[in-house]
């Protein structure tokens, strides 16, 4: 289930995988880049999901779309700057529930969410 949490520990939900998580991971001497690359790309497509599900339409959908797609070619490069990347996500979502509030919908309402997945 995609859950979206603003706090600085975790940003993403995915069962059991948050960017807090990862990022320390990242921290650990030995760590298998190619298992903590699939966390960070599973992160993302969890992103995605989400704003599939909320359909968010906002004039500036494009720039999101955009957005989103840099994110994936940030995990391309990775491990180049995690820490950038963990920025991009954080600005990213700080926009999205701008966007969320704009348009009268609740962003901590996760009934829609619930209901899709």
């Amino acid at each position: 289930m995609a859950l979206i949490n603003l706090s600085d520990e975790t940003i993403i939900s995915n069962n059991n995988i948050n960017l807090k998580y990862v990022l320390n991971k990242k921290c650990h001497s030995g760590v298998n880049t190619k298992a903590l690359h699939e966390d960070i790309k599973t992160l993302l497509y969890d992103v995605k999901a989400f704003f599939n599900i909320i359909k968010i339409l906002p004039k500036n959908s494009k720039t999101l779309s955009n957005d989103i797609e840099a994110l994936f070619e940030n995990v391309v490069v990775f491990p180049n700057d995690i820490q950038a990347l963990s920025d991009n996500i954080k600005i990213l979502y700080k926009n999205v529930k701008a966007i969320t509030i704009e348009k009268g919908q609740s962003f901590d309402d996760f009934d829609l969410v619930k209901k899709h997945v």
